[in-house]
This record gives structure tokens, C-alpha cells and sequence, in this order.
């Protein structure tokens, strides 16, 4: 991990150690906390004072956005550089293509060797024209293979910031239901049911008590 990355993490962690000695989140409002929760993890919990709880989803939050930023900043990094090898050890022209031009660059040593490749399996539309823009010639092998695991790398880190938001995502609806729950817990224990048979009239007497 870069250092400055480190060092933003650091700072993050550092000032959520601080809001939670200073009581945690306290913001006033009229939102529902079941919908506070669904909008930032914790937040409902603070407002029904389950602070630990409410530690507890909003450090995952934090620490969820924290590993997406730096899975996608590490992605585009390696993105630029693959592509600056290309450009550089196979003439590559850069603006302008897609994902599966870069791919494909990465499992031929030229336009030529591809296209020749899929002019025998008879794929016309997947043939790139000849034109300079679409035109690549590797110099060494070493360097396409090169540019090849970087470009597989960056494709991983880039799945993996997905399924990172993925997890903020499970989080603010998990977060959601435990303020739900919390809600009608503390409903349970307000509200007090019983009920007896009243011989002289023969019926069943049921009663609720509001504990408030």
C-alpha cells in the first residue's frame, strides 16, 4: 500500500475514534432511524442509543469505502500504466479504445498475427481495419507479457472495488433491519398483553398495558 494511503486511512480511523468519545453522531432531525440507518450505517442506532451497534456499522462503512477508493485509485493507476507500455513498445495509440482492444493486444504480438488468426476461424466482425489507429506491433515478448498482468491486475482490483460496493451497499440494508429490529424490541418491552376468563359472564377478557 502507497504511503499516502496509509496515511489517509490513519486519518480517517483517527477521526472516528474521536466522534465516538464524543458520544458518537448526534444529529437532530425527523428522519425515521430506520431510514437514518439505510442512509449512513449506525446513524439509527446512535438515535436509539445501541452505540456500540451503531460503532459497529458505520467503522464497516468507513472502513468499506476506504478499500473501494483505494481498489479503484490502485486500478486506474495500473491502467495508466499498462497502456503508457503500450503506447511506447507497440506504437499503441491510445484514445479510443475500448476494453477488449486492450485485451486483445495483450494475447497477440500484432494486428497482423490477429487478424490473420481470425480470418482463418472465418470472425470478419471481430477483424480490426488497417489503419494506424487500430495498429499495434509488440517489440519484445517480455513487454507484451508485461503489459498483460498489469492489465489483469488492474481488471482485478477494478472487480474487486465492485464487490466492495457491494458490501456498503449489504451494509446499509443490514443496518436498516437491526434498527427495525431494535424498534420492535423496545415496542415489546413497552407493551405489556394479558388476558383471564371472567366466570361470571362467561368470556375471555383481554387487556394491553402501555409501560411509557
Amino acid at each position: 500500500m502507497d504511503k499516502s494511503y496509509k496515511i489517509i486511512i490513519l486519518i480517517v480511523l483517527t477521526t472516528i475514534n474521536i466522534s465516538f468519545a464524543q458520544g458518537g453522531l448526534k444529529i437532530a432531525s425527523k428522519i425515521p432511524p430506520t431510514i437514518k440507518s439505510a442512509i449512513l450505517p449506525g446513524w439509527g442506532e446512535y438515535e436509539l442509543n445501541k452505540c456500540s451497534r451503531g460503532n459497529f456499522f458505520f467503522t464497516t462503512e468507513i472502513i468499506g469505502l476506504a478499500l473501494t477508493t483505494f481498489s479503484f485509485v490502485k486500478s486506474h493507476n495500473k491502467t495508466t500504466t499498462y497502456q503508457a507500455i503500450a503506447a511506447e513498445h507497440a506504437n499503441v495509440i491510445i484514445d479510443g479504445k475500448n476494453h477488449q482492444f486492450w485485451v486483445d493486444i495483450g494475447n497477440y504480438d500484432s494486428q497482423i498475427d490477429y487478424n490473420d488468426e481470425h480470418l482463418r476461424w472465418r470472425e470478419f466482425d471481430n477483424l480490426y481495419p488497417n489503419e494506424a489507429n487500430w495498429d499495434w506491433d509488440w517489440d519484445t515478448i517480455n513487454k507484451r507479457k508485461e503489459f498483460e498482468d498489469l492489465r489483469i491486475e488492474s481488471d482485478r482490483l477494478k472487480l474487486v472495488g465492485k464487490f466492495f460496493i457491494g458490501g456498503i451497499v449489504l451494509n446499509h440494508i443490514i443496518s436498516a433491519i437491526d434498527v427495525y429490529y431494535l424498534k420492535n424490541i423496545s415496542l415489546n418491552e413497552k407493551v405489556e398483553f394479558s388476558s383471564y376468563i371472567n366466570p361470571n359472564h362467561y368470556s375471555l377478557v383481554c387487556s394491553i398495558q402501555l409501560n411509557l
